[in-house]
């Protein structure tokens, strides 16, 4: 969306999470895990990127889109599948070279990823168990 100065939104496009054709069990109902749906959702800060965290049924995964800065139009760069269920949480560092996505699966999985300069994530196989792990953040160590 686009906003003025009063406050009004504008639609500038809409975009699919889940590329069209990628292969998904069949959805059984409503409850966590069994319909997709989006949990998180960060924009780079020089707002180039957009990361969007999608879990359930065989969805889980960090969709990556790409910002038109002249119009700000959406589109998607990368789906990239993550080694866990129920992907929950996303947080870039705050340099942001690295990507930290947590599911809320029972071993708790807490996956590292690499950001290139297109934005594109790269596991980096950092692999850390926090069960219960749900959102992520970084913060300064003393």
């Amino acid at each position: 969306f686009r906003y003025s100065e009063n406050g009004e939104l504008e639609l500038i496009n809409t975009v699919d999470t889940i590329p069209e054709g990628y292969p998904l069990p069949e959805i059984k109902g409503f409850l966590p895990g069994q319909k997709p749906g989006q949990q998180a959702f960060v924009m780079s800060s020089d707002g180039k990127y957009i990361y969007n965290v999608v879990n359930g049924n065989g969805a889980d995964a960090v969709a990556v889109f790409a910002v038109d800065q002249e119009s700000g139009a959406l589109s998607e760069i990368q789906y990239l599948p993550v080694d866990g269920k129920w992907a929950r949480g996303f947080a870039l560092s705050p340099d942001e070279k690295f990507a930290v996505v947590s599911c809320l699966d029972n071993e708790g999985a807490v996956l590292s990823f690499a950001v290139g300069e297109d934005g594109r994530l790269t596991p980096t196989g950092a692999h850390e168990s926090v069960p219960g792990g749900s959102f992520v953040t970084f913060y300064e160590a003393e």
